[in-house]
């Protein structure tokens, strides 16, 4: 990480090596936010960076282990001590969908499973949200997903579990926070490894759409939502 003078706009997203993380990245350094990019994929954050400063953005990486305390911890103490300042933005992006049915799941798989999808989001919050508060204010987004509160999938139960605990996290520290001017909101995507024929809107959904709403959502423009779990679904969860 290296800092010539701190960002207007500073943002850290995890689980930014593909996907959503990547796109939600490339959505706010487009609009001008500086991000720190992380994840375990070294290789796959370059990847992003790259493309970030193709376009002209300007993005930091680092390694940072979501299920490890240790990890975040340090990683959010370097970035403020980098950047001599706490983050504006936090996209707790990190995770990935585990399948194993209820005769197959073990212990070990739920834990992990949880671990991942859920307990790392109160892990990078609980890091980053000193900053926010010294900084009067900043915004929590999560992902979900509407197997967490609007449908279930079988061999999904760990997932589904997790990204269920996900939307109640984000209501409980959206109350909690509010005071502080800290909003705290979900975005549950689906229709992104559908058929066109499964979604209502007639398309695949990209992580591009995922990340340009993320982008949307830490405008201004949303400043008085706080509280919310939003499908991004083409129109899937209401069609099911």
């Amino acid at each position: 990480m290296t800092c010539a003078s701190p960002p207007p706009t500073l943002a850290l997203v995890t689980g930014a090596s593909r996907g959503i993380g990547a796109a939600t990245a490339r959505a706010l350094c487009a609009a001008g936010t500086h991000v720190l990019a992380t994840d375990i994929d070294l290789q796959g954050l370059e990847e992003t960076a790259a493309a970030v400063r193709a376009a002209g953005g300007t993005i930091d990486t680092c390694r940072m282990d979501v299920c490890d305390t240790g990890s975040v911890d340090q990683s959010v103490s370097a970035a403020a001590r980098t950047y001599g300042r706490g983050f504006d933005v936090l996209v707790n992006n990190a995770g990935y969908a585990t399948v194993a049915t209820l005769d197959e799941i073990t212990d070990e798989h739920w834990a992990h499973t949880v671990n991942l999808n859920l307990m790392s989001m109160m892990r990078v919050a609980r890091a980053v949200v000193p900053g926010m508060r010294e900084r009067g204010g900043g915004h929590i987004i999560c992902l979900g997903s509407i197997a967490g509160y609007t449908s279930g999938w079988p061999g999904r139960l760990a997932y589904s579990s997790a990204k269920a605990g996900v939307a109640g996290f984000v209501k409980s520290l959206a109350m909690e926070l509010a005071p502080q001017a800290i909003r705290v909101n979900g975005v549950a995507p689906a229709g992104l490894h559908a058929s066109a024929d499964q979604v209502p809107l007639g398309r695949v959904g990209t992580p591009d759409d995922i990340g340009a709403f993320i982008g949307l959502l830490t405008s201004p423009h949303a400043a008085f939502m706080t509280g919310q779990m939003i499908s991004v679904d083409g129109g899937m969860s209401v069609a099911l």
